[in-house]
């Protein structure tokens, strides 16, 4: 199986497993004197067959993004890593620059005497932006290519 399809099954297995717990928390409760639809006992024991296969999974992942490499060298968890900092370095960048466009905005409206000063840049938080937005997508689209090319190990 490709890396690709274990990320798949994997987010099949999540929502699997979600709706086996809120069909449990369903089916724990009824009416006085009626029964629920489905027995609680027998989706348990779905649900705990569910995690043990989820935490089976995950495992493969694991050991395959440690051994697998990227044309860089970088393993994938390294990789993983970096883009998951990229992202919320990303998200940082645009909710400050929203944050300073919002303030320049509501300036525009205000008296002099209530106005703020901007401490940063909008043309440098732009191309910030733009420029972890840019290593964002190009790591991205290198993960993803590896995930279709790597298998996943035992």
């Amino acid at each position: 199986m490709k890396l690709a399809e274990a990320l798949i099954q994997r987010k099949s297995l999540q929502e699997r497993i979600q709706q086996l717990q809120e069909a449990i928390e369903v089916a724990s409760i009824a009416a006085e004197g009626s029964n629920p639809d489905e027995d609680a006992g027998v989706l348990g024991g779905e649900l705990i067959h569910a995690y043990a296969e989820m935490e089976a999974l995950v495992v493969r992942v694991h050991r395959t993004n440690l051994a697998t490499t990227l044309e860089s060298g970088q393993s994938l968890t390294a990789a993983i890593a970096h883009r998951d900092t990229l992202g919320a370095r990303y998200r940082f960048t645009k909710a400050l620059l929203d944050t300073v466009l919002k303030r320049n905005k509501r300036e525009y409206f205000e008296t002099e005497s209530s106005r703020q000063a901007a401490f940063v840049s909008v043309k440098e938080l732009r191309s910030a932006q733009d420029q972890l937005g840019k290593e964002l997508r190009e790591l991205d689209t290198s993960l993803q290519k590896v995930n279709w090319a790597a298998e996943v190990l035992e």
